[in-house]
């Protein structure tokens, strides 16, 4: 029954997460309006008011700090509500133009309901992520994101399909949070730092966000100049080429992070190879024909994209190892980096461009030559920072490190055997008893032994009972 529980977790955490990742999309309000069929909204102001609202929220959010970690692990109903209030939002939206003097109110309250809802679902799916083991939490995170390009190629079928995504996205991530958190068989309590917000910053990898950010930076201003009529007139790769091609290096990373062995060298083999694509993307555009600077700009959207994903992949990891509170590096790194990165795209950018007539392509070695540089020093700042911290000692610990010491601390607190201890080991990675057979020289009767043995003194009856102890101590053994 628990395994039934935990597998129907997982799947609600999947598709909620999918459907997490097409809200803050653009063309969610620009679709809202098309349907409206008004000329009476000014999209670009309720546009500006959505992000500035998302900045407040989450400002007011990392303020709260415990306060809203605490409703989001005790109030889960009306968490779910709030996150489900995008789309009473996005209806109110839809009717505002054709509602009268209320209009302008409903227009409001809607963008307002929006804002609220795309800040709560990034809070609420961040600290449910955290409750999955290393390996999965990034596998199902990919498939998430995979699966949101499929939705977002609705947009290109018949009416009134499209009108299904923008309206519904926040009401079924909201439910499938709430169902994710209720069918999850045994809760996992996490504990966060207890000091105030700038001194728990001071455990974060700051070297590796600041690289993330500067390059979602870069990338929100290359693709300013990529926005509608801010280049020449030469083709762009429209939205189903972009999202199937997405999708593709979706599933390359799932094949990855299958076969890999090692959580954190894969974290950072993706975060060399995205920086690697993007500044191919620069490349592309600068460097070579029109031809393939139109696939240049294809792989700075993509990058862009994936870019955001991996920082909010990146600030999840950094909690599991430094217990600083998700709501702070969220709020901090990840909701307002990526409103800046908006504002750049479809507004700084933009209007620079009407005021000056100076386009990308005209200016695009320049361009390219300064953000390859900005993103090439700030990767050699991340490199020393994560080699050595600000006293000169050795930096963050890789999670395998983390993984052995929680072992051996629970190994002794629990009266293990060192082989037990070390089948222990394997067992938390996920291994089957056939492969610790394997790997420890033993026949797999033996290793079924020991694990019996295991549970016995610790407790437990599942294999994923253990993974997760051995999870949530990683939290506490964690360097301070």
């Amino acid at each position: 029954m628990n395994k039934i529980s935990f597998q129907t977790s997982h799947a609600f955490y999947i598709v909620g997460m999918a459907f997490y990742w097409t809200v803050p999309r653009r063309s969610y309000f620009q679709y809202l309006f098309s349907l409206a069929d008004s000329s009476s909204v000014d999209q670009h102001l309720l546009y500006a008011f959505y992000l500035f609202g998302i900045v407040l929220l989450a400002l007011v959010a990392v303020f709260l700090n415990n306060g809203v970690l605490q409703a989001i692990s005790r109030r889960k109903t009306w968490t779910a509500v709030l996150a489900a209030a995008g789309t009473l939002g996005g209806l109110c939206i839809y009717v505002s133009p054709n509602a009268g003097s209320v209009g302008p109110f409903l227009a409001i309250g809607g963008i307002i309901g929006c804002a609220a809802s795309f800040v709560c679902l990034t809070f609420a799916w961040g600290f449910e992520a955290l409750k999955l083991p290393g390996k999965k939490m990034l596998l199902y995170s990919v498939v998430a994101f995979l699966f949101s390009f499929v939705l977002l190629t609705t947009s290109s079928l018949p009416d009134p399909i499209p009108a299904f995504l923008p309206v519904s996205a926040p009401l079924i991530s909201g439910l499938c949070w709430f169902m994710a958190a209720r069918y999850r068989a045994k809760d996992i309590p996490l504990r966060f730092s207890t000091e105030s917000s700038l001194a728990s910053l001071n455990k974060a990898p700051l070297g590796m966000i600041a690289v993330l950010v500067l390059a979602l930076l870069v990338g929100g201003t290359i693709r300013g100049f990529i926005y509608p009529g801010t280049f020449s007139d030469e083709p762009v790769l429209g939205p189903i080429e972009i999202n199937t091609v997405s999708v593709l290096f979706s599933v390359i990373l799932c094949l990855a992070i299958v076969v890999s062995t090692h959580r954190e060298k894969l974290l950072y083999s993706i975060w060399i190879g995205l920086i690697v694509v993007f500044l191919a993307g620069l490349l592309f555009m600068s460097a070579l024909n029109s031809e393939w600077g139109v696939y240049g700009r294809a792989i700075i959207i993509i990058a862009r994209s994936y870019l955001s994903f991996f920082l909010w992949i990146a600030l999840l990891g950094s909690v599991q190892t430094t217990r600083t509170s998700p709501v702070v590096l969220l709020g901090s790194f990840f909701l307002i980096p990526e409103v800046i990165a908006w504002l750049l795209s479809y507004f700084a950018v933009p209007s620079f461009v009407s005021v000056t007539q100076a386009t990308f392509d005209e200016n695009a070695g320049l361009f390219s030559i300064i953000g390859s540089l900005l993103i090439v020093i700030a990767s050699l700042i991340f490199l020393r920072n994560k080699a050595f911290d600000a006293d000169g000692k050795p930096g963050y610990e890789f999670e395998d490190d983390v993984r052995k010491r929680t072992v051996q601390q629970l190994g002794k607190d629990y009266g293990l055997t060192d082989r037990e201890t070390e089948i222990m080991l394997f067992v938390s990675q996920g291994n089957s008893a056939k492969k610790i057979a394997d790997m420890a020289y033993l026949s797999t009767g033996t290793v079924q032994t020991h694990i019996k043995k295991i549970y016995q003194k610790l407790e437990i009856h599942t294999k994923q009972e253990l993974i997760d102890l051995v999870s949530e101590g990683m939290l506490h053994h964690s360097r301070k």
